[in-house]
């Protein structure tokens, strides 16, 4: 009996499986058919339907393969001629609606296909008050939009305007409904880097075969014929130098390679768990490095810098594949200079429009606030519509926030800013969620590229343009599908973890009493007051030099490596802060320039000196409270105690500041408010910088620059540009109560610090008076000191002062860098132990020499090139005074590295000795030598003043190294004769 039913079993399956097999061919047999017949009929819907049907066979089954193709393709066609195929699309268009049909059609994976987050609803809304609100405001304003009117520079009609963000949000959904595993994530990531790179070999290929730039010119039409003519920024040659490769426009490429650089950057990091091959990697950037250089694009090249800084704040680590992106930039400088120094000369030199302005940000400026400005005025609530009329007169916005405000009003611009923010916290969300996958490296990429774009969309429209746009979206879509996969509670890595972590804990508490543990053990640590006043720690024999023979391998291996990697990546992020910031700092100026005239921009940099003069004792005093918390950073109640009477002390010098300042100004007759606030606002900041440099938190250093001045970037065109307050005053008020900004960071991460009434002394007051007193007179020497070549030039040849000022300015980016490590090494040294300081300062000193030398190798051979770039032709007499400027600054550079070492060790009466003698040599020098040698002789002068300042504070340095190390030694002794006693 079981026989048979076996025989009767296997003959159902043969049915049914024949009866299969036989449906199968039937259908395939019509289908060939049919087919055979479209293409008989008509070859190319034949065709194009054989392959449809193909892909549908295909990706029904594998629904991630959609977006592996289109992560390929989309870049590869997204330049394409519109309506050269489809009417009405371009063909990467087409290929994501045909992406999105075969989307709905395959088999969905376990998150399902219609799972909507915050993102969708956010993108509702950016929707409505981009395409629907602007369209009804107009029509019941009785105005009327002409939907298939092309009239602008892309050839896109307004309904093409209206659906256009309807194309990342499909991508969108396609992917965040697809991607559901890490191994797909880093399937998309590898697909997206091999795409760039065959973007930046035909954008290479572009630019160095004339041929080959005449076909892609011919398939990718990269700058509309009406357009280039008098747009900013562009010659007549432009469209043949500045490279668009398959992206349509060359800032839009720009864009997209400054986003593939960062994701790169941030995939360094974990290469071996990704599984992505260094070479590729460093390809990648190679290529995309040379390639974005040729896209000539000024505002992608700083954001990239932004971009780069904001990821080694959060990844807390310099990627060290950034050096091949550094080498990519410089062969693209040594492999096609005449077209940098063509751009470069255009933007800065002869093409610039106003003084040291770039000619198409000065070119910006007008059309913004004679054209854009007051438009936006008339419709800043729903905006004009998607075909503004005053894109009659130039036609495009030239910004992306006045893109908002023009064509949607104020709720097309605080939605756009809505979805940035939710964009953001879902990838914060991932970061603080600590898991290692690679959703988390991807959030950090992504966090780093909104920023970049942010910072881009002040000079263009970027996202609008397609590339980089589609890359924000998938790497979005990535984030929150691999949130939702993971579901609530821990993910597997984390699980993994934390068990693994149970398992220590368990361990360590319930070891067996039969296992011996050796205890950690701790060298005794003695804190002592020295002679000189100071305070230090006594860890052990070999901070003090001397020790037992098995500590020798230590001292050795620590000589031998002089800087460790967190000292480099903390001075990388404060020196990348300020540098932005500095620059950012420019741009506010080169706005006012704009806003006002110049007599107002002088009173304001007049009034804005004066304060910075008279906040001298609020700003420099500070510097006490950072030594004292930095030397007692592992001790909470000495924290505690220093930062409040360190707040007690500034709540009582500020009001005497003022007091004196307003006296000051009232007889000078220069009492406002604005210069006022000015003092206050400089203040505050030097407090906040102080505690944050104290406690060593590089990031909130960085920030503190950054923020402040990109609020008064911001401030300065909504308060002075949008609302018209075009006054001096106002422009003082913003300037000073923008310096208070940072205080805003205690909100995201507070200060692990605590105001206790109960520790406030006298003696704990006057401690920070004495060290205060000496730093802030060595500061107002240095005020003197730094400005008296530049008075003795002014009062024996009238006629060269601007020159030789021109040459002090250039030469005074010789200590950008250093400045930077300064900041990272006085609380590092006031920290660490005598032998550790050394180490740090002689790596500092090192570097900076080196950096040094490069600096003064490029001003002897490039000089020229650089005055005449930055100033102008007129400034060519400044070379001279600039090399020898230059080595004097480089001196400078080892004095203020010196300082920060002694400051550290809490001898600041010695800054004050250096910087008197280098006061004293540059006066009496400069009064000799300055008539009979000019600029020449000023120039000497400043040099011997930094020649002997430095001199005098090696010898204080080594005075106090050596002292110390006699009075720890003498501590070691007496400690060993008690133990012996």
């Amino acid at each position: 009996m079981e026989n048979v039913n076996k025989a009767l079993f296997w003959n159902i399956s043969i049915v049914r499986h024949v009866s299969k097999t036989q449906l199968v061919l039937i259908v395939g047999i019509a289908l060939v058919i049919l087919l055979s017949g479209l293409i008989i009929f008509n070859p190319t819907l034949g065709v194009a339907s054989a392959l449809l049907l193909f892909l549908i066979v295909l990706v029904v089954p594998r629904p991630a393969l959609i977006v592996y193709g289109l992560i390929v393709l989309l870049p590869l066609t997204a330049g394409l001629a519109r309506g050269g195929v489809i009417p009405l699309l371009r063909i990467g268009q087409a290929l994501l609606v045909v992406g999105f049909i075969l989307f709905l059609l395959s088999k969905p994976t376990q998150i399902g296909k219609s799972r909507l987050t915050a993102i969708d609803l956010v993108f509702a809304l950016f929707f409505l008050s981009e395409a629907v609100f602007p369209v009804l405001a107009l029509y019941y304003q009785g105005g009327h939009l002409h939907l298939n009117d092309t009239n602008n520079i892309y050839g896109t009609s307004p309904i093409q305007v209206l659906l256009g963000p309807l194309q990342y949000y499909l991508l969108y959904r396609i992917v965040v409904a697809t991607i559901d595993s890490e191994k797909q994530i880093i399937k998309v990531l590898k697909l997206s880097f091999a795409a760039s790179i065959v973007v930046s070999v035909i954008g290479i290929l572009e630019q160095a075969i004339p041929a080959f730039e005449r076909f892609v010119e011919l398939y990718y039409p990269s700058i509309p014929p009406g357009y280039a003519i008098n747009s900013p920024g562009y010659t007549a040659t432009d469209s043949g130098v500045r490279i668009a490769s398959t992206l349509q426009h060359y800032s839009g490429l720009g864009a997209y390679l400054a986003f593939m650089i960062i994701l790169a950057l941030v995939c360094c990091t974990a290469q071996k768990r990704l599984k992505i091959s260094p070479w590729f990697l460093t390809v990648t950037l190679l290529l995309d490095s040379i390639t974005l250089v040729l896209t000539g694009t000024f505002a992608v090249w700083i954001a990239l810098a932004v971009g780069i800084a904001v990821v080694f704040l959060l990844l807390r680590r310099v990627p060290k594949m950034v050096l091949f992106a550094l080498v990519g930039i410089t062969l693209a400088v040594l492999l096609f200079q005449p077209f940098i120094t063509s751009r470069l000369n255009e933007q800065l030199g002869s093409g610039a429009i106003q003084g040291g302005t770039p000619q198409s940000l000065a070119f910006r400026f007008m059309l913004w606030q004679d054209i854009f400005l007051p438009a936006v005025g008339q419709h800043l609530l729903f905006g004009d519509g998607p075909s503004p009329t005053v894109l009659n007169y130039w036609p495009t916005e030239e910004t992306q926030y006045l893109y908002l405000l023009l064509r949607g009003g104020l709720p097309y611009f605080f939605s756009y800013f809505l979805l940035m923010g939710v964009a953001i916290a879902a990838c914060w969300r991932q970061i603080k969620s600590k898991s290692q996958d690679a959703s988390h490296l991807v959030s950090i990429a992504l966090v780093a590229i909104l920023v970049c774009l942010n910072v881009m969309n002040i000079t263009g429209a970027f996202f609008t343009y397609a590339g980089g746009t589609q890359i924000i979206w998938t790497l979005l879509a990535m984030i929150v599908a691999s949130e939702q996969s993971r579901g609530p509670g821990l993910s597997t890595v984390d699980k993994v973890i934390a068990d693994r972590r149970w398992v220590v804990v368990r361990m360590t508490s319930y070891s067996s009493p039969d296992i011996a543990i050796p205890p950690m053990v701790e060298s005794p640590v003695k804190r002592v007051k020295n002679r000189f006043g100071s305070y230090g720690s006594v860890s052990n024999a070999s901070e003090a030099g001397i020790g037992a023979p098995d500590q020798y391998h230590q001292r050795f291996a620590s000589r031998a490596r002089i800087l460790d990697w967190r000292f480099v990546k903390d001075s990388v992020v404060v020196g990348a802060g300020s540098t932005i910031a500095r620059a950012f700092g420019l741009l506010f100026w080169v706005l006012l320039a704009h806003l006002l005239n110049p007599d107002d921009v002088g009173f304001v940099r007049y009034s804005i000196t004066l304060a910075g003069i008279l906040a001298i004792a609020a700003t420099s005093g500070p510097t006490s409270i950072s030594r004292f918390l930095a030397a007692n950073r592992d001790d909470q109640q000495a924290r505690d105690r220093y930062f409040s009477n360190g707040l007690v002390g500034a709540a009582v010098l500020l009001p005497i500041s003022l007091f004196v300042s307003v006296l000051g100004l009232w007889l000078l007759h220069e009492l406002n408010l604005g210069t006022i606030l000015c003092i206050v606002g400089l203040s505050g900041f030097s407090f906040y910088f102080a505690l944050a440099r104290g406690m060593n938190n590089a990031w909130k250093m960085g920030l503190t620059y950054l923020l402040s001045n990109t609020v008064q970037m911001v401030l300065i065109v909504v308060v002075l540009g949008l609302f018209g307050l075009r006054t001096p005053t106002v422009a003082l008020m913003v300037y000073g109560l923008t310096f208070l900004s940072p205080f805003i960071l205690e909100l995201f991460r507070p200060s692990a610090l605590r105001f206790r009434p109960s520790l406030i002394s006298k003696s704990t007051l006057l401690e920070l008076a004495r060290f205060a007193i000496p730093v802030v007179s060595a500061n107002a020497v240095y005020t003197i000191w730094i400005g008296t070549d530049i008075l003795l030039v002014q009062n024996f040849i009238p006629h060269a002062a601007g020159s030789y000022a021109a040459a002090k300015t250039l030469a005074s980016a010789f200590i950008f860098i250093p400045s930077a490590i300064t900041v990272v090494l006085m609380p590092r040294v006031a920290k660490q132990g005598l032998n550790k300081s050394k180490s740090y300062t002689a790596g500092a000193i090192l570097a900076t020499f080196v950096l040094c030398l490069i600096g003064l190798v490029i001003v002897a051979v490039w000089g020229h090139e650089l005055i005449a770039l930055t100033f102008g032709r007129r400034y060519s007499d400044a070379y001279l005074p600039l090399l020898v400027m230059s080595a004097g600054m480089g001196l400078y550079s080892v004095y203020i590295l010196l300082e920060a070492f002694i400051v550290g060790r809490g001898r600041p009466i010695f800054a004050v000795t250096a910087l008197s003698t280098a006061l004293v040599s540059t006066g009496i020098t400069g009064l000799w030598l300055t008539p009979s040698l000019g600029m020449l002789g000023a120039s000497f002068s400043f040099y011997i003043g930094a020649a002997l300042g430095t001199t005098v504070m090696l010898f204080n340095a080594w005075y106090i190294m050596h002292k110390e190390k006699r009075l720890v030694g003498s501590e070691l002794s007496n400690t060993s004769k008690e133990t012996f006693l």
